[in-house]
């Protein structure tokens, strides 16, 4: 973008070799690092037209960066982005070129072949989403299309660590005097492990949602039967004792006429 010759000048930006371009990386994930590339550049790219000059200092530069990123961030942890905008692809070659099939996008593989009976194309690209839970990483991937299909939810942290935070830090090394990147993301992360956890204490219900019980509603509730078990049995033996005796009549008798 810069020529010694003419400072002025602006350019084509190329980029090569940076996730911005390579496909295993989500859209989401090469937006953001084209967003930021351009305003640690001062540039603007609008499509179909070239560059434009931002004139900023290097203060305003800072804070506009810090702030994009963050809505950005947010967008994610508050799950706005996009299934389409989370998946990330690989190429297949075929079944033959691999030694086993613990990987991402061979999984995906072989649930499309399991959902249409039909082999999936040699030197095909496949794309993918994970999904949230505890099984290895290769055993959570999707089909965007069915994970959209059946509303399956989405590992956010995946994507915050993997697809965020380690391609993230390797553009801004070099720019330290911008802001805490670290603290950053340590905010976030914290951010989505609260939200993981609010939501691990709810559960479905066919009428709504009710918070699980904990140890100590248990102490309560079985206190609670208690006293009240204590209860009904003062009321048997108490002034209206025939009551208690009328019923274990009826219980024999019922146990006799059924033979036992």
């Amino acid at each position: 973008c810069w020529s010694e010759d003419d400072p002025s000048r602006i350019g084509k930006i190329k980029i090569t070799g940076m996730p911005v371009k390579k496909r295993e990386w989500s859209p989401w994930t090469r937006a953001v690092l084209m967003g930021v590339t351009e305003r640690l550049l001062g540039v603007e790219t609008i499509p179909g037209s070239k560059p434009v000059k931002i004139k900023a200092s290097a203060s305003d530069r800072s804070a506009e960066i810090k702030a994009y990123i963050e809505h950005e961030l947010d967008r994610l942890v508050e799950g706005k982005v996009a299934i389409k905008d989370l998946m990330v692809s690989k190429g297949f070659k075929t079944k033959s070129a691999y030694k086993h099939f613990r990987q991402a996008h061979l999984q995906v593989m072989l649930k499309i072949e399991e959902r249409t009976r039909w082999p999936v194309k040699d030197k095909s690209r496949l794309y993918f989403v994970v999904l949230r839970g505890n099984d290895q990483l290769y055993l959570r991937t999707e089909t965007p299309e069915f994970a959209a299909e059946q509303k399956l939810e989405l590992d956010l942290g995946y994507y915050l660590k993997n697809q965020f935070y380690n391609p993230m830090k390797k553009l801004l090394m070099y720019h330290p005097e911008l802001f805490n990147f670290e603290e950053m993301f340590k905010k976030y992360q914290k951010r989505l492990e609260m939200k993981d956890l609010h939501q691990s204490d709810l559960t479905s219900e066919s009428a709504g949602k009710r918070k699980l019980l904990t140890a100590e509603d248990l102490v309560a509730r079985y206190k609670k039967a208690a006293t009240e078990g204590n209860k009904v049995t003062g009321q048997g033996s108490g002034g209206g004792g025939g009551g208690g005796s009328t019923k274990r009549k009826d219980q024999r008798d019922t146990l006799g006429a059924a033979g036992v």
